[in-house]
């Protein structure tokens, strides 16, 4: 049958391949189901066969049938039903048939129904020609000689009397090297259509296995790849016209490879002049064939067309009644019909030559339906006995699926009003979760813009996150993380609370190196170039601000030093940790900038470790999970300016090889004191 090689068809788009290995498979596929060839090995006759002479015992079968088949009685003499159980260590070829079948009466008729166990398999060819066949009915085997007698026309010379074919749950073992065999070209109409005797063809739940070989991956330039290629050209200029004169049933159901593309390729070239029933049910159809819309150009004496169990959603059907006097039955059961639109209405008003039945869809009652509910009442009057056709009176009793305020309600009774009103309770629900999702989010981005710094630090320094836009410095040239500026008088609260916790008792492990002058200062050398320097061998200043630090000479002196380091560097130098309130007015102006310039810690502070240790931290160093910053983000140290811009208020006109140590050399001779450290 042209369909079942459009079938392969579908099974080898999802084989995984690269896409020009699957398209020349693809081509393949439809090529074998065209050159479908049925050998006839036929070598003695008396080869393998006992004269039939008695009916009803196993010595009148093939003789490697005679464990596995068995001859059923009947009362028609010249008709032999055989019947076959197949299991895994069985071997049954159609072929010992064949031999067996050749000394039969030329009036004998035989049936076969053949039966595999889990696993078995069977030797069946296309187009299953054989003498005296039938009726041939396999179920549940594996058939792996599909393709087995390629290139043999003499198979034509077997007379084609299979009437019936029946296959449930086969699975079609396909080589793919058997097919390269094919001369398309030379290939007859009838091994292209298969077999044109039948009546009924019957080809439920099948499958393909597809069987490539090791390591077969053409390349472009391949000879075999210019024969696949050469095929698809082929196959295009076919023009053969499949004639099932006797054919009632047509039956491709329950499978999940039809498309609407397979469907009219299954009969664009084929004619089915006494066709009754067409089944493609339960075969994932998502949409209506179009070559079904006017099926009854093609099928004039057809009566049941079945596309039930589906997910078709919308139909569109034409009157073709004047063709044929008959009226059809077009199955519609259990789809996906959500809504019946104009569409649908007038197929059901116009097609005059089908009933259309759509019970059992899951009617979706709102304003799209309103049209369908108007026409229910005008046209569909069970009552009063109007209908415009009688087939359509279920119509009548249709009911609504959703939604839930509709439920279980006739179609008809619901008016357009009803219908398309708007029911707000419906979406209480979808509106209550809606608000409160609103309400977190809203919620969600106060906190996090209000505290966006804290989450910053606390997301670094408890979870070792750190977060986009963190300014990334460069301390490859750096001796300390940070100098320490501090009054002697605060040198308890340094020397046993601040220098322990960041040089050995971080709980991160991630300790700081820092710079003290009573512990780091070079021995001999000026105060003023040991604070200079120092400050530039530093990544920071800490400057532990109280009343007596600023009553210290030195200490404002290792202030302005930082300071000034900040603005050569252009960036955040300082640190400021009060240990103390200190009134604003007992500040100097450039000590007032700092505090308004840059974020100061206080001793107080819930976080004021997690502060330090954040500031103090390179971010460059690949310490810590972190997540890429990203290019001009905003310093997150200050939300209301950047580093760069707390500097443009400060005259920043300084020589390009500015000497720090210059300037602190020069405050230094300004001090009329100096204070101890």
């Amino acid at each position: 049958m042209m369909e079942k090689l459009f079938y392969f068809q579908a099974l080898l788009s999802g084989t995984g391949m690269s896409s020009r290995l699957i398209l020349i498979i693809f081509n393949l596929a439809i090529l074998s189901v065209f050159k479908l060839s049925y050998v006839m090995s036929i070598g003695d006759s008396t080869t393998h066969v006992r004269h039939v002479s008695i009916l009803g015992t196993s010595r009148h079968l093939p003789t490697e049938w005679e464990t596995t088949c068995r001859q059923d009685s009947h009362l028609n003499s010249s008709f032999v039903s055989i019947s076959c159980t197949v299991t895994v260590d069985d071997v049954w070829d159609l072929n010992h048939f064949r031999n067996w079948s050749a000394i039969l009466d030329n009036d004998t008729l035989v049936s076969l129904d053949v039966m595999c166990e889990t696993g078995a398999s069977v030797c069946l060819p296309w187009p299953y020609r054989a003498r005296h066949l039938d009726t041939l009915k396999i179920r549940n085997c594996t058939n792996t000689c599909y393709f087995s007698d390629f290139n043999q026309p003499e198979v034509l010379d077997i007379p084609d009397s299979l009437r019936v074919f029946e296959g449930y749950g086969v699975t079609e073992q396909v080589n793919v090297m058997d097919m390269l065999s094919v001369d398309l070209k030379s290939l007859p109409p009838a091994l292209e259509c298969g077999p044109m005797s039948l009546e009924v063809f019957i080809y439920r739940n099948t499958t393909a296995d597809f069987i490539y070989p090791e390591g077969f991956f053409p390349k472009e330039g391949d000879s075999v790849t210019d024969e696949f290629v050469q095929t698809t050209r082929d196959i295009n200029s076919l023009e053969h016209v499949c004639r099932y004169r006797n054919m009632k049933v047509y039956d491709l159901s329950q499978r999940t490879d039809a498309t609407g593309a397979l469907i009219y390729s299954t009969f664009i070239n084929s004619l089915f002049p006494q066709l009754r029933t067409l089944n493609f049910s339960d075969t994932e159809l998502q949409v209506y064939p179009s070559i079904l819309e006017t099926w009854r150009l093609r099928f004039e004496k057809l009566q049941t067309l079945d596309l039930s169990h589906n997910n078709i959603s919308r139909f569109d059907l034409r009157d073709m009644s004047l063709i044929s006097q008959g009226t059809g039955l077009i199955d519609l059961r259990y789809n996906s019909i959500r809504t019946i639109g104009i569409q649908e209405i007038n197929s059901f008003s116009k097609t005059k030559g089908a009933v259309i039945d759509i019970r059992n869809n899951p009617f979706r009652c709102d304003c799209a339906m309103a049209n369908f509910s108007d026409y229910l009442q005008k046209n569909i009057k069970k009552d009063q006995g109007e209908n415009i056709n009688i087939n359509y009176s279920y119509l009548w009793d249709l009911k609504c699926v959703s939604p839930q305020r509709f439920r279980g309600k006739a179609i008809r009774s619901l008016s357009k009003e009803v219908l398309c009103s708007t029911d707000t309770t419906a979406y209480v629900a979808q509106i209550a979760v809606l608000c409160v999702i609103v309400i977190i989010l809203i919620i969600t981005i106060i906190v996090t813009t209000r505290y966006r710094k804290e989450i910053t630090i606390l997301a670094f320094t408890r979870f070792n996150i750190l977060l986009p836009c963190q300014p990334i410095e460069n301390s490859s040239n750096k001796t300390y993380d940070a100098f320490v500026a501090y009054s002697h008088h605060d040198t308890t609260w340094v020397v046993k609370t601040l220098l322990p916790r960041l040089e050995s008792g971080s709980p991160d492990g991630n300790n700081f190196r820092l710079c003290l002058h009573q512990r780091d200062f070079a021995v001999g050398a000026a105060i003023a170039d040991n604070i200079c320097q120092s400050v530039e061998a530093s990544r920071h200043t800490i400057l532990v601000l109280s009343r007596k630090f600023l009553e210290s000479e030195w200490c404002l002196m290792e202030f302005r030093t930082a300071f000034h380091q900040s603005l050569i560097e252009k960036k955040k130098h300082l640190i400021l940790v009060l240990l103390e309130d200190i009134p604003v007015n007992d500040l100097d102006a450039d000590f007032r900038r700092c505090m308004q310039t840059w974020t100061y810690i206080h001793i107080s502070d819930k976080l004021f470790w997690d502060r330090i240790v954040y500031s103090l931290t390179d971010k460059s160093k690949p310490k810590r999970k972190s997540i890429a910053a990203k290019d001009e983000c905003s310093d997150i140290h200050n939300p209301q300016t950047s580093a760069s811009d707390s500097f443009d208020h400060v005259n920043t006109n300084l020589p390009e090889q500015y000497d720090l140590c210059q300037y602190i050399e020069k405050e230094s001779r300004s001090a009329d004191h100096i204070t101890d450290f």
